[in-house]
């Protein structure tokens, strides 16, 4: 991981708490109208895993494409990247996220997903009457009340995650983990941006790494707007 890199999910990282922090103390306005985002709607996109998620991404490729253009900014006399004053402007990119949102929230939907690969094809025990069929509520006995027909595993809970209408499952990517805390990409992928139906993403779990003994590839659920520019490697439904 190149000087560059490394500081920009720093930064990320950084400057995504500096800004949540402050965000509940100041006002976030829509980019377009210039309305105030109510603060249960800030709070509410703000804890979401994937909101945040996207957020730090978009400050990360917003400081690599800064300092790719002007290399020698915020440096130290050490020559090493530091935090500067006009550095927090990247910060804002929780506002224009979050203002966004709030401009759209009438086509703004939620849905629950698995807390592994991140489908929603997911079920939960349920509590039926055997001589009517009516449903009197969720059976919540045990810590695996919930199974997800994607990734085929049991789960003590699901997430709730926000998104516009448009957004629908667009097919499924492999990864797994370096042992250091980084993600990787299943070797059989062609590339980070390539999605795969169901089928070959579970042929890939299930069939031996190129890279031999890893057994620790999980399935991705990929969204629309997930991946940037994704390249689609099947036809049809991508739960074929």
């Amino acid at each position: 991981m190149n000087k560059i890199e490394k500081f920009a999910i720093a930064m990320s990282e950084l400057l995504f708490d500096l800004r949540y922090d402050d965000a509940f103390c100041t006002e976030i306005t829509c980019p377009n109208t210039g309305t105030v985002v109510p603060d249960e709607f800030k709070d509410k996109i703000l804890d979401d895993e994937e909101n945040k998620k996207k957020i730090k991404e978009e400050i990360r490729l917003d400081i690599v494409h800064h300092l790719t253009e002007r290399p020698d900014d915020w440096k130290n006399d050490k020559g090493e990247y530091e935090y500067r004053v006009e550095t927090f402007d990247y910060a804002y990119q929780v506002d224009a996220w979050v203002g966004k949102l709030y401009e759209n929230q009438n086509e703004i939907k939620t849905v629950w997903v698995c807390t592994n690969c991140g489908s929603d094809n997911v079920q939960a025990k349920m509590w039926v009457n055997v001589n009517t069929n009516k449903v009197s509520g969720e059976a919540m006995e045990d810590d695996d009340e919930y199974w997800c027909d994607d990734c085929e595993q049991h789960h003590s809970k699901v997430k709730e995650r926000t998104m516009m209408p448009r957004q629908k499952i667009i097919g499924y990517q492999v990864e797994g983990h370096d042992g250091v805390g980084h993600h990787i990409m299943h070797p059989d992928m062609e590339a980070s941006f390539c999605v795969y139906n169901l089928a070959e993403a579970k042929e890939m779990i299930h069939g031996e790494a190129k890279t031999g003994g890893h057994d620790g590839w999980q399935l991705l659920t990929i969204w629309t707007d997930d991946v940037e520019e994704p390249t689609i490697m099947f036809e049809g439904d991508p739960r074929l």
